[in-house]
């Protein structure tokens, strides 16, 4: 990830809109009395776009039947990373020149 690049989207996620610098686990539960630390909560939408001031925007989307993880630079403060428990993930890409055009 470029140093310029936002994150965003997921769904219920308590913090910021730019998702940067966090983790986060894509599953339903329901969080009475969430805190802003608290992950997962009620909905989990496994769809983000990242978007820089210079190159591309990509939109990502997954779907699998376990718990996905997505890590984005809290591992590495340049690495964007996902994976799940077990079982197959599947993952869709979105590229456009601009957001406005993904």
């Amino acid at each position: 990830m470029s140093p310029d690049e936002r994150i965003f989207g997921l769904g219920d996620k308590p913090g910021g809109l730019d998702r940067r610098n966090r983790a986060f686990q894509m599953w339903n539960t329901d969080a009475y009395g969430w805190e802003e630390s608290t992950d997962p909560l009620y909905k989990a939408l496994p769809f983000s776009f990242r978007s820089a001031k210079t190159g591309p925007a990509t939109g990502r989307f997954s779907t699998t039947h376990t718990v996905p993880a997505l890590i984005f630079g809290t591992e590495l403060r340049d690495a964007l990373s996902f994976g799940s428990d077990g079982g197959d993930l599947d993952y869709y890409f979105i590229y456009g020149p601009s957001p406005s055009r993904c």
